[in-house]
């Protein structure tokens, strides 16, 4: 078995020689020079290498792994920044540590902070933010100043979850998967200060696949708090905040909830938890901040909607105080504001000829009419209802009539009074009738009706005592039923 001295791998410019010289360029497109070695090893040689390579790890019980093949092509350097990027390049170069021939400062530090000469495509971490780096950079000399003896490699998760983390080319060697230390490199030494870590901030940038879950779309401003989560593979990269904003303005909107909770785990996971305040209507945007030590990402939830949907508790069903068969008649919802109200509407013995939001129309074919409604309103609060209307005995007449919400056929009274109810005048008409029924069809309670002063007219003096708060229908029945006339009594 043959075996390989470390410093083989030490060396980054190998005794081959270049053939050619191009550019490529950095995440912020500064050109960097890179040579084309020409011809490959051939399919012998590399696996001899490999095969040198596997005895190599397997007699040092090394942390590392073959994943691909030899090639005189190509480097640590330019794997790291240019092969293994998102969208990589099939194309292989050799990128030395010291450029030449126009410059001397060194290929490596053209990606780098300003502070190292470079274009700040990359940017120098803390050593406390090292978990976020997504290349390291191998220092001979703890100087990352001193390129002329260096590795590169990119931050990969090991699908295995051994920690071997890190990918590089061993020069013209094979392709590894490693630990960050125990391998070849070993002479750079353990400490933190013989590594350089870098995240990237330009160009393409992988964030891994970061989700949101859990939640609604919409909520009711009544609802009990809701809570979104944030999970996934996020790549390098920290969750750093979580806030809830106004989805126009993109300002913090925590103001408008009861209570706004967020958690953060090891900035791999969160959730926050949402409590509206009840009358509030918005849209709003649940948003995970996500940081991979240069720059940072917004996830978001967007257009998360609150509504202050009107209750249906005091919804009636109004209609005729008479129908005649098979003749259609209106009916509709009243006591709320029908505004994104659903009706569903189900009348026996006849059917829906037509409906418009919260009225419909409804033939009745045989016997009285029983109308059965659900109204949902938009936070899915559902109310049942019946309506109760007889077939009238006027409808040889050919009569049909309804109140209208015009003013003047709205009363309101007080419980426990009693009011005078004017009504049209009509000549001669002395037989005035009045009834009051509630919404459910019922009479409960017959007006007396007085002379007045002008006999052409008649009141009805309606007495509130023992009525329930709530809408009733006053009819008003003259000329022997040859003129009915209509108002709506609202008893408050």
């Amino acid at each position: 078995m043959k075996k390989l001295p470390a410093l083989l791998l030490l060396s980054l410019i190998p005794t081959i020689g270049f053939s050619q010289s191009i550019y490529v360029q950095t995440p912020n497109n500064t050109n960097v020079y890179v040579y084309d070695k020409g011809a490959e090893y051939s399919a012998t040689e590399i696996q001899d290498l490999e095969d040198e390579w596997n005895d190599e790890i397997d007699d040092k019980n090394w942390h590392a792994e073959i994943i691909g093949p030899a090639s005189r092509l190509y480097n640590c350097h330019y794997y790291a920044f240019h092969v293994s990027e998102p969208g990589g390049t099939t194309a292989k170069y050799w990128m030395d540590h010291d450029e030449a021939p126009d410059d001397s400062m060194g290929a490596v530090r053209k990606y780098l902070d300003a502070v190292y000469g470079g274009d700040n495509s990359y940017k120098k971490l803390a050593y406390s933010k090292k978990h976020l780096a997504d290349k390291v950079f191998y220092n001979l000399h703890q100087d990352i100043y001193n390129m002329g003896s260096g590795h590169s490699a990119d931050f990969s998760p090991d699908p295995q979850g051994r920690g071997w983390d890190w990918v590089s080319k061993w020069t013209d060697k094979p392709l590894f998967r490693h630990a960050l230390i125990g391998h070849v490199y070993a002479g750079f030494g353990t400490s933190d200060t013989a590594f350089s870590y870098f995240a990237k901030c330009a160009g393409q940038i992988d964030w891994g696949n970061p989700q949101i879950t859990g939640g609604v779309d919409t909520m009711c401003s009544n609802d009990p708090e809701v809570t979104y989560s944030f999970s996934g593979n996020i790549k390098n990269t920290e969750l750093i905040s979580i806030e809830v904003r106004h989805h126009d303005q993109g300002t913090n909107a925590a103001s408008e909830f009861h209570s706004v909770t967020t958690t953060i785990d090891n900035g791999q996971s969160g959730t926050i938890s949402i409590d509206p305040k009840n009358g509030q209507n918005g849209e709003y945007d649940i948003v995970f901040v996500l940081d991979n030590g240069c720059v940072t990402k917004e996830v978001k939830k967007e257009s998360v909607k609150v509504i202050d949907a009107p209750s249906v508790s005091t919804a009636t069903i109004v209609g005729p105080w008479e129908i005649c068969l098979n003749q259609p008649f209106s009916v509709w919802i009243d006591g709320v504001v029908c505004t994104n109200m659903t009706v569903n509407w189900n009348p026996n013995n006849g059917q829906v000829l037509s409906q418009n939001g919260c009225s419909a129309q409804i033939e009745q074919f045989y016997n009285d009419a029983y109308i059965f409604a659900t109204i949902t309103n938009e936070c899915g609060e559902s109310k049942n209802m019946t309506l109760y209307i007889p077939v009238g005995s006027g409808c040889g007449w050919g009569y049909y009539m309804v109140y209208s919400d015009a003013p003047n056929d709205i009363i309101k009274i007080a419980l426990n009074a009693e009011t005078d109810i004017k009504t049209i005048k009509k000549q001669g008409l002395h037989d005035m009738q009045f009834s009051l029924r509630n919404m459910n069809g019922q009479d409960v309670l017959k007006s007396s009706a007085k002379r007045t002063l002008s006999r052409s007219s008649r009141d009805a003096l309606i007495d509130t005592s023992g009525l329930e708060a709530g809408v009733y229908i006053l009819r008003m029945v003259y000329g022997q039923g040859k003129g009915v006339e209509y108002k709506k009594v609202i008893v408050e």
